[in-house]
């Protein structure tokens, strides 16, 4: 009886793990899809994708970022430029939708506002990097590899 109390909970994260990475291989798979889908494209069927996935997961930015590219692409850019800078307001982190708004600015000869998304998509991109350079362990950015100073006190047999 006492090991099968113990099993129970092993099992059910267990369990609820794999559901966890099921649902993440889920996600990951829609979102190799629906990039084919725009390389190959076909925007119009990779907006369609997102869409319908949105529905299962409406605040996914990676989705929404893929429907702004989509819209783009399909000549939305008032609904691409509406997903954009929604994505901005919720995730102002991210340089990605900035430089995407550049974009369809630069395309509508709006040259000050493309400017200006450029310039704040650079100063996201130097933040995040910044960020990842002092919250990395020095001997992931050492520009040579350090080697160990351990040796083995005996040499091995052969």
């Amino acid at each position: 009886m006492k090991q099968a109390c113990r099993t129970l909970p092993r099992l059910l994260r267990l369990l609820a793990l794999t559901a966890w990475l099921g649902a993440g291989m889920a996600h990951a798979s829609d979102y190799v899809e629906i990039t084919q889908l725009l390389k190959s494209g076909k925007a119009a069927e990779a907006l369609g994708k997102a869409d319908q996935r949105l529905t299962a997961a409406p605040r996914d930015p990676q989705l929404r970022f893929l429907r702004g590219v989509a819209q783009t692409d399909v000549g939305q850019t008032d609904a691409a430029i509406t997903t954009f800078t929604q994505l901005i307001q919720e995730y102002p982190e991210l340089p990605e939708p900035y430089n995407n708004l550049a974009v369809i600015y630069a395309s509508q000869n709006q040259l000050d506002k493309a400017r200006t998304a450029l310039e704040m998509a650079t100063l996201r991109t130097q933040r995040r990097t910044k960020t990842w350079a002092t919250s990395t362990p020095g001997w992931l950015t050492s520009p040579t590899p350090r080697r160990s100073s351990w040796r083995p006190t005996t040499p091995p047999s052969n």
